[in-house]
């Protein structure tokens, strides 16, 4: 569902000039889902694995802190994604899939293209914990409501 409760012109505008019949977009996710999976990513590979609120907090607080004197820190996955919005970018949600987005896109332009999009990799498929299992402590949601406050407007996220 493309979703925007934050009018755009609020946001630093930021044009990109499309050739004819293409379109912008940009598929966001929940900032709390999205520092799950980025916690998850980050430490799939050791075997001490700690899902504790916590450690998560300490983890994610030093992450925003590289992330300020480096804003490409960890390839831009603390930035919020507000930041790369074009302003003429249709906005889709990871959580609604792909197949909403491609049907929209084949109404847009008139197209009889794909209306189905296979899942080919579903994260942590192959990890004994799924990234809902991160821990995350009432300070840090707060932390996240605030420092991704434009994510969970331009998004519709709720809070």
């Amino acid at each position: 569902t493309r979703t925007s409760t934050k009018p755009r012109d609020q946001l630093p505008s930021r044009k990109r000039h499309n050739p004819p019949d293409t379109v912008s977009t940009i598929k966001g996710q929940g900032p709390i889902a999205r520092l799950q999976s980025e916690y998850l990513m980050r430490h799939e590979r050791r075997t001490d694995l700690r899902l504790d609120e916590d450690y998560v907090e300490d983890w994610a607080l030093r992450q925003f802190a590289f992330a300020r004197r480096d804003p490409f820190h960890l390839d831009n996955h603390m930035r919020a994604q507000s930041e790369f919005l074009l302003e003429e970018a249709v906005v889709y949600r990871l959580e609604d899939g792909l197949n909403e987005a491609i049907q929209d896109l084949n109404t847009r332009f008139g197209i009889s293209g794909p209306t189905h999009i296979p899942r080919e990799k579903v994260g942590g498929e192959h990890r004994a914990v799924s990234s809902r299992d991160v821990r995350v402590s009432a300070r840090l949601r707060a932390k996240l409501l605030e420092q991704y406050s434009a994510d969970f407007e331009v998004f519709g996220y709720d809070r």
